[in-house]
C-alpha cells in the first residue's frame, strides 16, 4: 500500500511500481537520470520496456553519450520524471546491457519504490529567470513571464504599473518560454508587489482561449516542467 508523507507519495509493492513505470513508458515521458552520487551531470533517456514477471524495466541509451559509460562503472542511476504532470523519481540497478541497430540500452531491476509528489489542478510551473519572456498589453504596458499554467500565468510588471483585481486586459500578446507567441485576453485575479525586484507581480486568468493558442501553453508547460526538472535538486 501507498503511504503519504508529507507532499510525497510513496508506492510500493510489485503492482503500483508496474503501474507507475508502465505510465512513463506509454507516455514517452523525458526522463532526467543522475547516474552514482555525481549530482552535477544529468542525462536523458526513456522507458522503452517494462517486464513485470520479471521485475526489469529497459531504459533507452543515455545522453549526453558520457552518461553510458558512466552507468557501466557506477551501476546505480536516480530517475526523475513527470507523469501526467506529477513529478517523480526512482532509483535502480543496473542487471545488464546490450545495443540494438547501434543504440544502447539498459535493463533495469525494479525499484524499491516510487515517489511523487501530490498533483494540483492546473499546477503552476515557475519560469527560471534565464527563460524569461515578454508579456505586451497592447500600448500599454510590458512585463515578463514569472510562471505558466493551463489556466493562466503570473506576469511582472513595473513597479509603477497600475491593475486592478477583475481587470480585462485585452488583446495581450504574450511571447512565450519557448519562443512561441499567442495572443488572448487575460482577467487580473491577484496583484502584490516585489519589492526586491522592484516590480509588481499580476496574476491572470487566460480569457476565450483559442484551440491553437491552448495547445501552445500546454507544449510549452510540458517544456518548463522539463527544464525545472533539470535544476531541481536530487532527493
Amino acid at each position: 500500500m501507498a503511504s503519504q508523507q508529507q507532499n510525497n507519495r510513496r508506492i510500493e509493492g510489485h503492482t503500483g511500481i508496474t503501474h507507475m513505470l508502465e505510465g512513463l513508458m506509454k507516455r514517452r515521458a523525458l526522463i532526467t537520470a543522475v547516474v552514482g552520487d555525481d549530482e552535477t551531470g544529468t542525462y536523458a533517456t526513456a522507458v522503452l520496456a517494462v517486464f513485470p514477471d520479471r521485475q526489469r524495466l529497459v531504459l533507452d541509451e543515455l545522453t549526453p553519450e558520457a552518461g553510458h559509460q558512466r552507468l557501466l562503472e557506477e551501476k546505480t542511476i536516480r530517475c526523475y520524471a513527470l507523469l501526467d504532470g506529477i513529478r517523480t523519481s526512482f532509483g535502480s540497478q543496473l542487471v545488464h546491457h546490450g545495443s540494438k541497430d547501434g543504440i544502447s540500452y539498459y535493463v533495469l531491476a525494479y525499484p524499491e519504490y516510487i515517489l511523487y509528489e501530490q498533483k494540483r489542478e492546473d499546477y503552476r510551473v515557475r519560469v527560471a529567470r534565464e527563460l524569461r519572456s515578454a508579456v505586451r498589453i497592447e500600448e500599454r504596458v510590458e512585463g515578463q513571464v514569472h510562471d505558466l499554467s493551463l489556466g493562466g500565468m503570473g506576469i511582472l510588471f513595473p513597479a509603477h504599473s497600475h491593475f486592478h483585481n477583475g481587470e480585462i486586459l485585452m488583446n495581450a500578446t504574450i511571447i512565450l518560454p519557448n519562443k512561441r507567441t499567442i495572443q488572448c485576453d487575460l482577467e487580473v485575479r491577484y496583484i502584490a508587489e516585489v519589492p526586491e525586484l522592484g516590480k509588481k507581480r499580476v496574476g491572470c486568468r487566460f480569457l476565450r482561449l483559442e484551440a491553437p493558442a491552448r495547445r501552445e501553453i500546454q507544449r510549452c508547460v510540458l517544456y518548463l516542467e522539463r527544464e525545472e526538472l533539470k535544476r531541481a535538486p536530487r532527493r
